[in-house]
């Protein structure tokens, strides 16, 4: 489903995570830290469930617990206006909270190579969580990958 929403406002959310963008597999790559942040003010505008019109064709997102860390994990065949990804979390599976965004540089939001992404949430909550990804294009339409769920002690 792709959505729009006006007036984007980007405030500091209090999570901390690490993102490794754009790696390939078996690809050096390094860890930078970005700010977090969290969506204040939006309108959904009507939706776009035509697949011809999406502008990633996501392959996987897939979440692992490995030591009490979730790992977060997706790959993308192809992106078509990508302007950045949102990491949604929930504990309940209906209310989510924004923990993260991966930015796409403008020169690569166009792209029909293969991408890895990953991202490392070092403070998870304990018992079952949710997990989605939020693709947002650069006209802030967004499309809303359906979320996979975790368990955490």
């Amino acid at each position: 489903m792709k959505k729009t929403f006006l007036k984007a406002q980007w405030m500091l959310a209090v999570c901390s995570i690490i993102f490794i963008s754009s790696c390939k597999k078996d690809e050096v790559v390094t860890s930078k830290q970005i700010t977090n942040t969290t969506n204040t003010n939006f309108v959904e505008q009507g939706t776009n469930s035509n697949p011809e019109t999406l502008s990633v064709e996501l392959v996987r997102f897939e979440t692992t617990n490995v030591n009490g860390q979730i790992v977060i994990e997706w790959e993308s065949a192809s992106e078509r206006t990508n302007y950045c990804y949102e990491v949604e979390r929930s504990q309940d599976g209906v209310n989510y909270t924004i923990i993260a965004q991966q930015f796409i540089s403008s020169s690569e939001s166009n792209s029909t190579v293969p991408k890895n992404y990953l991202a490392l949430d070092p403070s998870p909550l304990s018992g079952n969580s949710y997990y989605r990804l939020k693709q947002v294009c650069t006209d802030y339409t967004y499309e809303t990958f359906e979320p996979t769920s975790v368990y955490n002690k």
